[in-house]
Formats: structure tokens, C-alpha cells, sequence
């Protein structure tokens, strides 16, 4: 019987390409997602975009809604809930909106309407964006009434995603 075990192991070890069994070894042993993860840089450097805070939606399962506009010239509009804000959510919705571009490799042809829902587990800001991300926060904690066309007078924040800027760099 251990001889049948050692037998279907070495050939199992043969059909492995040389070059992929000897990187299999170098890997850590839980694999790396950063390169993975969701970015707000993928395809939204330059877009302009407005981040308000709501007190509630219509829908109690939803803390964000991500508002992407056709045209290159259009300002995107992502929507928090007060109560849910957190650096975690406004990096993860400036990320689905840049999902959104790769996605459509462009501005969406119509309005495309996102939602993030309540009590979702995000992945943790990466290190490089934290800072900007927290006084993002900060700035939308405190943020001034503004009337934003077609929705109303909220808090909110304007600003154009780029990353040399964001990150101070």
C-alpha cells in the first residue's frame, strides 16, 4: 500500500513542469492578494468625483452607493451612510467605481448604479493609501452642505483621483 502512495506521488511530481515545482517552494504559505485587490487607480486617474454623506437610504441594507456617469467629462458620485463611514468603505467605493471603468474600459455607456452592503467585510486600506484615506474620512466627517445636481444639499467633498496627489508623492 505505501508503495502504491510513493508511486502515485512521484508521478503526480513528474507531471509538474520543473520551473513550476521549484516557485511552488518559494511561495509564502498563504498567498499574497495585494496585487489582487481592488484599486481606486486601475482606470479612474483624473475622474472627478463627488463623495457625499447620507443619514439613511431607502434600502437599510445599504451603506454606499456608487454612481458612475457616462462620458469622459462626467463627475461620478459615491454616496456614504453617516453611520457606516469608515476608511475601509470609502477606499472599497472608490475602488468599485475604478472596477466599474476596467470593467466598461471607459466611462460606462449609461448610468451604472453600484451598492455596497451593510455590515460587508472590506479588505484593509493598503498602507501606501492610509493617510489620504483617513483625511478623506476626516474631511467627510466634517464636510459643508453642498447642493449636488439631480440629488440634493448633502455634505460632501469633490475631488480628482490621482495618485501621485492623494498619496503626496
Amino acid at each position: 500500500m505505501l508503495n502504491k502512495i510513493r508511486a502515485v506521488a512521484l508521478a503526480a511530481a513528474l507531471m509538474v513542469p520543473g520551473h513550476r515545482l521549484a516557485s511552488q517552494s518559494e511561495r509564502p504559505a498563504t498567498p499574497c492578494r495585494h496585487c489582487e485587490r481592488p484599486t481606486p487607480f486601475q482606470d479612474t486617474e483624473g475622474l472627478a468625483v463627488t463623495i457625499m454623506v447620507r443619514e439613511d437610504f431607502a434600502s437599510r441594507t445599504v451603506d454606499a452607493v456608487i454612481r458612475s456617469e457616462p462620458g469622459s467629462a462626467s463627475t461620478s458620485l459615491i454616496a456614504i451612510k453617516r453611520a457606516a463611514l469608515s476608511p475601509a468603505l470609502v477606499y472599497r467605493a472608490l475602488a468599485s467605481l475604478s472596477q466599474s471603468r476596467e470593467k466598461h474600459k471607459g466611462p460606462p455607456s449609461k448610468r451604472e448604479t453600484m451598492r455596497l452592503a451593510t455590515g460587508s467585510a472590506f479588505q484593509a486600506v493598503p498602507d501606501e493609501d492610509r493617510a489620504w484615506v483617513d483625511r478623506l474620512v476626516t474631511q467627510l466627517s466634517g464636510a459643508p452642505a453642498t447642493d449636488i445636481a439631480g440629488v440634493g444639499r448633502f455634505p460632501a467633498v469633490r475631488l480628482a483621483i490621482d495618485k501621485q496627489t492623494l498619496r503626496g508623492k
